[in-house]
């Protein structure tokens, strides 16, 4: 389960960062401030995703 939650990180990082890099393109109505908040929702998130199954390792 922690693989599951490194390797869709990865793979979705990798597509956040290209969608960032490229947003007046892909997102082109979306400010700078947008985009920021976007980028820091977006580690929060990938935070959850990796701490909630190292959560369910350790109660184990």
């Amino acid at each position: 389960m922690i693989k599951l939650g490194i390797w869709g990180s990865a793979v979705g990082l990798l597509i956040n960062t290209v969608s960032l890099w490229s947003h007046p393109i892909i997102f082109p109505t979306l400010s700078k401030g947008q985009a920021i908040a976007f980028a820091r929702w977006m580690v929060c998130a990938y935070r959850m995703y990796l701490l909630i199954p190292l959560m369910f390792a350790r109660q184990k």
